[in-house]
């Protein structure tokens, strides 16, 4: 293994030749390379025997990694869209952030990406990236 991978990377995890594409929709399927946050909890509970207390408690952990990241960029955020002359009422940004749970299941966060990509290369990220779009502007 290599430590400098960047596991979260799917651009360069696609490259592996380890590598295996998803051909599905199915959201709860631990299968391929790449898994919804659905897929990771369902593991997490049938194969590593993990109680649903403890995956919430994980999610509770990666909400509050991702919570303290933009409560410490407000300040920068703010003096953005006051130099860009916008208004939080009617503008919006998405953003991704890549988080990396060690062996103890703590979150670490890796970036954010502000111009995250939403090209869906599989049916799997056809349906997480339209239910997101679907959130956003409904």
């Amino acid at each position: 293994r290599s430590r400098y991978m960047h596991l979260t990377n799917y651009s360069v995890n696609k490259k592996s030749s380890n590598f295996k594409a998803r051909t599905d929709a199915d959201l709860d399927a631990f299968t391929g390379s790449k898994w919804s946050l659905f897929a990771l909890w369902r593991f997490l509970q049938e194969r590593q025997g993990m109680s649903q207390d403890k995956v919430a408690g994980v999610w509770k952990d990666i909400k509050e990694v991702v919570l303290k990241t933009f409560i410490a960029a407000e300040s920068h955020i703010n003096v953005q869209t006051s130099l860009l002359n916008l208004s939080s009422s009617n503008c919006f940004e998405i953003w991704g952030v890549d988080v990396l749970l060690d062996r103890n299941l703590k979150p670490w966060l890796i970036e954010v990406n502000t111009c995250p990509d939403m090209s869906a290369s599989s049916p799997m990220d056809r349906a997480i990236k339209g239910a997101l779009f679907t959130d956003t502007f409904t």
